[in-house]
């Protein structure tokens, strides 16, 4: 605030706070940190559903025997919920997989697990799909 302004405000209040002389409109409109926590909310309930809908398609629908052997360990929006992270990891029982085939595997049908993403959720744009090795999980590269 100005020098000149803060001198006025003294003149007719006894104390002067960080607040004063400003719109009560523009100040609500700093605080609201509850806005952001309810686009976080929705982008985990998203990512659940990403997941969920995910896990379902590799057991049931797909084609690919090496599908069947990962898991779906986490779905996390990179950088937004317009692109999604998917962490995978090799199921501990097959270890007859290459890794680094699965993931390129998984890159390739990015199409149709797009489609089975769509028909599950109710957005008008589907994210874009990233596939990655979870944390602690043995990485290809």
């Amino acid at each position: 605030m100005r020098q000149h302004c803060r001198q006025s405000l003294r003149a007719v209040c006894a104390e002067v706070y960080d607040d004063d002389g400003v719109d009560p409109r523009q100040a609500a409109s700093r605080r609201q940190p509850s806005q952001a926590k309810k686009e976080n909310r929705k982008t985990l309930q998203l990512c659940k559903q990403v997941a969920r809908a995910l896990t379902l398609s590799l057991a049931d629908e797909c084609m690919d025997p090496g599908f069947r052997a990962i898991q779906i360990a986490a779905v996390l929006p990179a950088p937004d919920s317009t692109h999604l992270a998917v962490c995978v990891q090799l199921d501990s029982e097959d270890n007859s997989c290459v890794p680094s085939e699965v993931i390129a595997r998984l890159r390739e049908a990015a199409g149709f697990f797009r489609s089975q993403i769509a028909a599950a959720i109710a957005r008008k744009r589907v994210p874009e799909l990233t596939f990655r090795w979870a944390a602690g999980s043995e990485d290809p590269r």
